[in-house]
């Protein structure tokens, strides 16, 4: 069977491009879900332990090294974020580029907005080194403030890997092993926190918060790559106290989450949704795929 266009689902896929190269003569892709060794670069600077920090750096560089090798392999490059995209044309400037953000499927992702604040979520694997470095800096940095602040407030993680009795002398907390079913989980939420300091790509975690209705408190890097404004779609706090005071503005009712919530699911609809990025896909593929598709 023949196929016009074979697209390669990210890095680690990365050794299968010559063998699809060997008996595909049309165009192969290579969609890159993040900046790998960006990740590692990021882990490696916040890292205080020297000998971690150590070992990061050599595995950032391995995998800069990497991810450039693989640039020259294939007719073109989708990336999530325009960022991204820069990274890579700096890595190989003569390849071909585009972006393509993450889709969210709104069949699946109902509206289901929330008429309240006090539930905090995360949800997200914490064998990924960067979410078990946010949700530790919130917890160590974050969650106290909150607690003190307000007794109705309460925060909840879910995820694969989370260790629930490191979590026991938290006060006002709730740890969820693996939900089976992500939309319930974040639709009985109402606040997601997105406290990430070493990521990279587009979190999908964010957009599908925006469009089940949930009101989105994230770190800059945490929000990198969507197309947001601060406080209309979604809200940035880059520090504890700024954590802290977005909470108090929800409870003097200065900050109208409801609004930003309304805002977010828009968002998600005109620049997002699982079609209107897929119509946009085909159409790059459909250029470039030298007169076969």
């Amino acid at each position: 069977e023949k196929f016009d266009v074979i697209q390669v689902e990210g890095t680690f896929v990365g050794p299968y491009i010559h063998t699809i190269r060997k008996y595909h003569t049309g165009v192969i892709a290579l969609r890159m879900h993040n900046v790998e060794y960006e990740i590692w670069e990021r882990l490696a600077s916040n890292e205080r332990n020297p000998f971690k920090k150590y070992y990061q750096r050599i595995l950032a560089k391995q995998l800069k090294k990497y991810e450039a090798s693989l640039l020259p392999m294939v007719d073109i490059t989708a990336t999530v974020t325009d960022d991204d995209g820069q990274k890579f044309k700096a890595l190989h400037p003569t390849g071909e580029y585009c972006t393509i953000p993450a889709g969210i499927d709104l069949d699946v992702w109902k509206y289901t907005p929330s008429d309240s604040f006090k539930r905090f979520y995360h949800i997200g694997s914490m064998e990924w080194h960067a979410n078990a470095e946010a949700v530790n800096w919130y917890m160590d940095k974050v969650h106290s403030l909150i607690c003190l602040e307000d007794n109705e407030y309460g925060l909840h993680l879910a995820g694969k890997g989370i260790k629930t009795p490191s979590f026991a002398s938290h006060a006002q907390l709730s740890v969820h092993a693996n939900v089976p079913d992500a939309y319930a989980f974040v639709a009985q939420n109402d606040v997601c926190v997105v406290p990430l300091w070493s990521g990279s790509g587009i979190r999908l975690k964010i957009l599908e918060a925006l469009a089940a209705g949930k009101l989105v408190i994230s770190t800059t890097i945490g929000a990198q790559g969507i197309q947001y404004t601060d406080g209309e779609h979604l809200v940035i706090a880059d520090t504890p106290l700024a954590f802290l005071a977005v909470y108090k503005r929800l409870l003097s009712g200065e900050l109208d989450y409801k609004r930003i919530i309304r805002n977010g699911r828009l968002l998600i609809e005109n620049q997002y949704s699982t079609i209107a990025l897929a119509e946009k896909q085909l159409a790059k593929y459909s250029t470039f795929s030298k007169g076969k598709v």
